[in-house]
């Protein structure tokens, strides 16, 4: 009887020591995180297992129990780790050189070239030197895409518009021009047949900045792989187009040479298709961007001689 008791008296103080340890683990739980995942640490369950201001034993009874209960502890005391948490991560930027890798116009003749890519707040502007010519354009990221509408050098009064197209038939845009200074414009088409993009559309539209509302008409007709587009709104432009998913992409104008582009950008590459004004085939630019002048600021078109 003694013996049993002193027995208890003894071991009692070294279970308690440790099992103690594994009781606020209970009531502990790990919160869930969208966009994070678990991994289970084996090192850091020891530590809280066996913390520093608690006597411990031995490392072998460490290891035991760990053995013990793996899988009630890894529930309890599985750390987080980030994963693709995006307000965690600095924002990716596409300004820099981009060097044409690999190219063809609509007819499959090649080309080679440069490409610079500069930030204007909401906007973005391109600026091409190519084996086929030189030209400049303005661009909105949507969706990890870069929407390009752009013309020749002498082509100043080309712009940009793209229309996110509605189930009901209705496409919403926004739209901007080099002269507007940063600022975008709307444009809303209307009365068309929901499910098909071509045929006419009432116009209601704001200039960029505070240019006032205006109104009229737009034919979009297809012609291949690419739309042509005409607009009377007291002024009559000319515009070509391409579709991707849920956008319609255009650069219009009233004179000159006109073509749009499409970049999915995805890190140091981008693919890319275009279109040009009265083409019915598309053309391919993909893009490696140069790592010796990948920061922005460091690839300035006015660097550049453009070819007249």
């Amino acid at each position: 009887m003694h013996y049993h008791l002193r027995y208890c008296l003894v071991t009692t103080p070294l279970l308690w020591a440790l099992i103690s340890p594994l009781l606020p683990l209970t009531s502990e739980c790990s919160p869930l995180v969208a966009g994070a995942r678990t991994t289970y640490n084996q090192g850091a369950e020891a530590k809280r297992l066996f913390p520093t201001d608690v006597k411990q034993s031995s490392t072998n009874q460490q290891q035991e129990a760990l053995e013990m209960y793996p899988g009630e502890l890894s529930d309890r005391t599985a750390t987080s780790q980030p994963f693709l948490v995006a307000q965690n991560q600095p924002a990716a930027t596409i300004e820099g050189t981009w060097t044409i890798a690999e190219a063809q116009t609509s007819d499959g003749k090649k080309y080679t070239g440069s490409v610079i890519i500069q930030s204007l707040g909401r906007l973005y502007s391109l600026f091409w030197k190519t084996s086929t010519g030189n030209r400049s354009g303005l661009a909105f990221l949507e969706d990890g895409r870069l929407f390009v509408g752009w013309g020749t050098d002498e082509e100043a009064g080309s712009g940009i518009v793209i229309y996110k197209i509605g189930k009901d038939g209705t496409l919403e845009g926004k739209w901007t021009t080099a002269s507007a200074g940063g600022e975008i414009g709307t444009e809303k088409l209307t009365g068309s047949t929901p499910g098909q993009l071509e045929g006419d559309y009432q116009v209601v539209g704001t200039n960029p900045g505070s240019g006032g509302r205006y109104k009229g008409v737009l034919n979009i007709r297809k012609t291949g792989d690419t739309y042509q587009l005409s607009w009377a709104v007291g002024t009559s432009f000319r515009g070509v187009g391409m579709r991707t998913g849920d956008w319609l992409i255009v650069s219009w104008g009233q004179s000159g040479q006109l073509g749009v582009t499409d970049f999915a950008i995805k890190g140091n590459g981008a693919t890319g298709r275009w279109a040009f004004f009265n083409q019915p085939k598309l053309g391919v630019e993909n893009l490696v961007r140069r790592q010796d002048v990948a920061q922005p600021g460091n690839g300035n078109a006015s660097d550049w001689e453009f070819d007249k």
